[in-house]
């Protein structure tokens, strides 16, 4: 059978010819998928170094929640701490007072 050229087939070079084309793709593909393989595995690798540092993140967060609670509780309770420090206070140094002028014989004021 000719082809429409009129010359012989040669079924062997065009078979070669053809393999040497499939060859080269697939070469091709390889290449492309070892890139790929390669791009895949360092994300992995980045994507688990996020991970870690994320979970230190999370854990210091977590901390600083516990902190803000503390802090919360702590004013919650330092104003009627507050309270009763200035009213000790009050009520020694109006003792002293009294007790000072009973030692210096002054009388204390009556109402």
């Amino acid at each position: 059978m000719l082809p429409p050229s009129g010359l012989p087939i040669d079924l062997p070079t065009i078979m070669r010819d053809h393999l040497e084309l499939v060859d080269q793709r697939i070469g091709a593909i390889e290449l492309q998928q070892d890139a790929l393989q390669k791009a895949v595995d360092e994300n992995t690798a980045m994507t688990a170094k996020i991970q870690a540092d994320t979970a230190q993140l999370v854990e210091v967060a977590k901390a600083l929640d516990g902190l803000v609670k503390f802090f919360a509780i702590m004013g919650k309770v330092a104003k009627p701490i507050a309270w009763l420090i200035v009213a000790l206070l009050g009520i020694a140094i109006m003792t002293g007072g009294a007790l000072y002028s009973l030692k210096a014989g002054l009388n204390l004021p009556s109402k």
